[in-house]
């Protein structure tokens, strides 16, 4: 028999379609599992990329929740103080923190100028480092404050806060500190002596000018002493000066009468009756000598007598 022929047979043979059979039979379960082992390592990284995910969003939720919300800030307060008109005052500020924490922690303080300076002595500079204890939360610091007497706007300086120790940050880290003005502009009025039929003109003068923004009013009348009004001067009904910035003198001026009657020296004032809430009258009256002029006219007339008889 040739090869054709037996290889013919050997297709016919049924052990050997069965031995193939099997053969294919295992072929395809063994492609199942490794398909099967795929599928299952695919789920298992997700599952594990997920629970790592997860684990991460548990992590962040409590850090935040508990770490972050735990950290207590620092901010410093306002404050304000009148400045008197002498000496020195405090101005005390208040550094807090919104939460105690366990421990001590410091905070660094510093002044700078604003419309205050300490150029014009209007405080003194301050720096340094402030500490709240463990378990508190706040500490205060202080600042001199210089009195005078000049009338001005309020003034502020700030104070600063930076080099925070503690576990949060620095909320608020400027205090602004503001001297309030407790002046007054005073207001005065000098005397005048004057040769009847002149002028006496009186000066009105502040304690110093007036500041930007600002003004200041005073009103003003005159009153008879042993001089009278209309025939010895003209008088001045209530009437109101202002002053403006830059101002600090205001005149009066009074006419006084050449009567031609010799008369003894007269006088009438010049009162200041009110002023501004901002000024207060130092010197409230103003005294207005008028000095005269006139003399005695002596003359003696003509006389005729009969000689024997007295001429008079």
């Amino acid at each position: 028999m040739n090869s054709l022929t037996q290889d013919h047979l050997g297709d016919q043979n049924p052990l050997h379609h069965k031995a193939a059979a099997e053969r294919s039979v295992m072929r395809g379960v063994k492609t199942m599992k490794t398909n099967t082992k795929q599928r299952r390592m695919k789920t298992s990284r997700r599952w594990s990329n997920f629970a790592a995910l997860l684990c991460l969003s548990v992590f962040i939720s409590l850090f935040c929740s508990g770490s972050m919300a735990d950290a207590a800030n620092v901010s410093i307060s306002d404050a304000s103080v009148s400045e008197g008109n002498s000496g020195t005052t405090l101005m005390t500020f208040t550094i807090s923190l919104d939460a105690p924490e366990a421990g001590d922690v410091t905070v660094n303080f510093a002044t700078s100028d604003d419309t205050a300076t300490t150029a014009n002595n209007d405080y003194v500079a301050s720096s340094g480092i402030a500490t709240i204890t463990g378990g508190a939360t706040s500490t205060t610091i202080d600042v001199t404050v210089n009195g005078d007497t000049v009338f001005e706007n309020n003034e502020t300086f700030n104070v600063t806060l930076t080099g925070f120790t503690g576990t949060g940050m620095i909320s608020n880290d400027t205090g602004v500190g503001t001297i309030v003005n407790d002046d007054k502009y005073s207001v005065s009025i000098d005397n005048q002596s004057v040769t009847e039929g002149g002028t006496a003109v009186f000066t009105v003068t502040l304690s110093q000018a007036v500041i930007t923004g600002d003004s200041v009013t005073v009103t003003y009348q005159t009153n008879d002493g042993t001089a009278t009004a209309g025939s010895d001067y003209t008088a001045h009904g209530s009437t109101t000066l202002t002053f403006s910035p830059t101002q600090s003198t205001k005149t009066v001026s009074v006419v006084t009468a050449d009567d031609g009657a010799v008369e003894a020296t007269e006088t009438f004032t010049v009162d200041l009756t009110g002023s501004s809430a901002n000024a207060t009258i130092a010197t409230a009256q103003g005294s207005g000598t008028i000095n005269d002029n006139d003399q005695y006219s002596v003359s003696i007339d003509n006389q005729s007598v009969t000689e024997g008889g007295t001429a008079v």
